[in-house]
Parts: C-alpha cells; sequence; structure tokens
C-alpha cells in the first residue's frame, strides 16, 4: 500500500503536460492473460478475462523537435484461473485484479529529407505499475506486485488520421509480496517484451486507439515461508502477461 501512494505522488510530479496541452480522457476494456511455466516448459496456470480501464494522456512540445508525454490508467477486472498454484490448484475459480500504471517519455521527431521535423520520431520513457492479484477459493491468496520498467521505440504522432508506436519494454525492477501463510517478497528478473499501438484521431476532440501490451518475468529464486513455523520453499515460476485493449478518448 505504501508503494501505491508513492506511485501516485510520482504520477503527480511527472504531469506538468496536464496543465499545458489538451487532456486525454479515456476509457475502456481489454483481455488479460497471465500464465506460468516450469522449468521444462509446460504451462501451470492460465489466467484470461476481462478488465475495464480509466486512462489520462498528456504531451506537451517541450521544442519543435522534442515532445514530453504523461500517461497513466487505473483498472479493474475479474478474471477466470485454472491450473497450479503455490498453494494448491485453482481450478474453474476467479482472480481479482486491481492497479495503477504511469509513464512518462520523451519523443524526438527525426528530420526528413526536406530539413524539416517529421511525425515519425524516436521515443524512450520510463514508468511504473503496481497491481494486486487476489486469488479467490479455499486455496486462495494475494500477491502485489510493483515493477519499474523502460521503454524504447518509434511513434507516430500527427495532429489528425492514424497514430500509433511500438517498441519494447524491459522491467528494470520487480518485486512480489506473497501474502500466504507468514508472507515473502520474490524478486522475479524481467525480460524484453514488445507494445504496440494503433489509433486514430477522428478530429480535435475524439480519437480511438487499440493496443497490446505485457510483460515477460524470469522464475525468481526461490525463498523461504513458513506456515504455523514449518519452512516451505516458494519461487515464482517463469510468467507472461498480455493485455489486447481498446480505448475511446475525449481530448479537453
Amino acid at each position: 500500500m505504501r508503494r501505491f501512494f508513492a506511485l501516485m505522488g510520482l504520477s503527480f510530479a511527472l504531469a506538468p503536460p496536464l496543465n499545458a496541452s489538451p487532456v486525454d480522457i479515456g476509457g475502456g476494456v481489454e483481455h488479460f492473460v497471465w500464465q506460468e511455466y516450469d522449468d521444462a516448459g509446460g504451462k501451470l496456470v492460465k489466467e484470461s478475462g476481462p478488465r475495464f480501464f480509466v486512462s489520462v494522456e498528456a504531451t506537451n512540445e517541450v521544442s519543435e523537435r522534442w515532445i514530453y508525454g504523461f500517461r497513466g490508467r487505473l483498472y479493474t477486472g475479474t478474471v477466470n484461473c485454472d491450473g497450479q498454484l503455490k498453494a494448491g490448484e485453482c481450478l474453474s475459480l476467479d482472480t481479482d485484479y486491481d492497479g495503477i500504471a504511469i509513464t512518462a517519455d520523451f519523443t524526438g521527431r527525426f528530420i526528413n529529407s526536406e530539413g524539416n521535423y517529421s511525425d515519425l520520431g524516436l521515443r524512450f520513457g520510463i514508468g511504473g505499475e503496481e497491481w494486486r492479484r487476489h486469488i479467490l477459493g479455499s486455496n486462495g491468496f494475494t500477491e502485489e506486485y510493483a515493477v519499474l520498467f523502460g521503454k524504447l521505440g518509434l511513434a507516430y504522432i500527427p495532429e489528425l488520421g492514424f497514430f500509433g508506436d511500438l517498441g519494447l519494454k524491459y522491467p528494470l525492477s520487480v518485486n512480489e509480496d506473497v501474502k500466504l501463510y507468514d508472507g515473502v517478497s520474490l524478486s522475479p528478473q524481467g525480460d524484453f517484451s514488445l507494445y504496440v499501438t494503433i489509433g486514430y484521431n477522428f478530429n480535435q476532440r475524439w480519437s480511438i486507439k487499440g493496443y497490446y501490451d505485457g510483460y515477460r518475468f524470469k522464475s525468481s529464486d526461490p525463498e523461504t515461508l513458513y506456515n504455523a513455523g514449518v519452512p516451505i520453499s516458494v519461487s515464482q515460476p517463469k510468467s507472461t502477461a498480455d493485455q489486447f485493449g481498446v480505448t475511446l478518448g475525449l481530448y479537453f
């Protein structure tokens, strides 16, 4: 919870563009898939289902070439869980997800053959995300994730018409608090994942976009937690998260 408030505070610190440009307030739904694998590559668990979100985005032209952007969102949803957990199974049970994500980025426009700045540019940024994964049922427990990540890619940003971006995301730091028995903290290693957005600005007020995003985590080192004084070795298996969503945005 302390990290949640720290992330909220960071979002206010990173949001100067909100005062300097039109703000895109959006909302939508995404199909979310979480999967875990054993060391041999066999699937241990799969969670999938809808999550709903609200989002805010704003950009500010720092100079003719450089554009600063702020992007944040809150999301929630209940998805189906099927497979083997750290404690028992979750056959046909549900998992609740709640989270917050923020990103601050810079986009540098390329110079075209005529010597002018184009609508295509290099985008790099840093962000943070924290979410709660609450597995329901008699074998249920809660996990809280906090991830710091970097992003690098290309962005196409005309004022009207089609826009989008494409690139790689890498978790710089991952912390997982497992609220099981006496509790334990794990640190899965991050790996590269892809992100892509394709959207359309209808006019100065409305936009729509579809996107794919996600994470890739390697397995964590084992840690020891205690159940009534009995030590139990626990680790986070190799995991993947995939999000396919649609956002309807309104500029203010």
